[in-house]
């Protein structure tokens, strides 16, 4: 039977601030992004096939975890009506991230990936205190330090066994939604994507949903949506179309387009020799790219 004192030692480990509850909202979307670019080998080859193709780098402040309302839209218009703005802008009024084809935010540019913080925070694991429910977005006591982390910099080792063994969720959020937007990335520079042709931004999506971990089997039997019969085609169908319907020019096509390409671009798995089928990383091969495996040559 524990004795009094480790009982109490227990309880305070228990409401002992772990490094990614005193993360800010952002702070935390963007040590999440760092880690699955520092860890997950499909996302590193995603971007490797990038740099190849461009023959540029893909810089890591080109992954962007942002407010749903830019700071500037809040100065000059009402909240509700520039969240809703915006999150249309960004694949739908239900999206969390997206590719800017084109620049739609005033604080980014043409091709960055978008991660909206406040969602992405929605996914954190935080610790009971004192027997309580655990908080979405506890406050940071007094006697913590707020911990801040900056993108240009590796992840802290505390901070990364800390995400590594608590936020999985969290984690897998971030890898699914960076790895859909990176096929549009990927779709981009190989120039085969015209954004206003319906057919066209329908492949990418089908793309997206297969490759991204989307259509997984697990997410699928998560949210009671799994098709026993057709498998993922069914959810990856439904993907792109919902995807295609946020488009004005599209949302009287989408079934058509979608219809019309949906063989072809099923079964395009580049850059990948094969679909994927799970989350994480394949084997212990890494993938350097201008966004991890070289901080020094990156940031110069």
């Amino acid at each position: 039977m524990p004795s009094k004192g480790s009982s109490a030692e227990t309880s305070d480990c228990r409401n002992e601030e772990r490094p990614s509850e005193r993360l800010s909202p952002h702070d935390l979307c963007e040590a999440a992004v760092t880690y699955v670019l520092e860890e997950v080998d499909t996302v590193q080859y995603m971007l490797q096939a990038i740099e190849e193709i461009t023959g540029k780098p893909f810089l890591r402040q080109r992954i962007k975890c942002l407010p749903s309302v830019p700071q500037t839209y809040k100065d000059t218009a009402s909240a509700a009506t520039a969240t809703e703005r915006d999150r249309r802008l960004l694949h739908g009024q239900h999206a969390y991230a997206g590719y800017l084809w084109r620049r739609s935010r005033p604080d980014c540019d043409k091709g960055d990936v978008v991660l909206l913080e406040e969602h992405v925070a929605q996914h954190a694991h935080y610790e009971e205190k004192d027997g309580k429910e655990p908080s979405e977005a506890p406050e940071t006591p007094a006697a913590a330090k707020p911990l801040v982390y900056h993108p240009r910099d590796p992840l802290p080792p505390d901070l990364k066994r800390d995400l590594f063994g608590r936020q999985s969720d969290l984690l897998s959020f971030v890898e699914r939604n960076l790895r859909h937007e990176l096929v549009h990335a990927f779709d981009d520079s190989r120039g085969k994507i015209e954004p206003l042709d319906c057919m066209h931004q329908a492949c990418s999506e089908i793309r997206a949903a297969r490759l991204s971990g989307d259509c997984f089997v697990w997410e699928e039997l998560q949210k009671r949506r799994f098709d026993f019969g057709r498998g993922g085609l069914a959810c990856v169908q439904r993907r792109a179309r919902t995807a295609l319907e946020t488009n004005p020019l599209c949302r009287d096509f989408s079934e058509r387009a979608i219809e019309n390409v949906f063989d072809k671009c099923y079964s395009d798995y580049e850059p990948f020799a094969a679909p994927i089928y799970g989350m994480g990383s394949y084997g212990d091969v890494r993938f350097p790219n201008s966004t991890w495996g070289n901080h020094e040559k990156k940031e110069s």
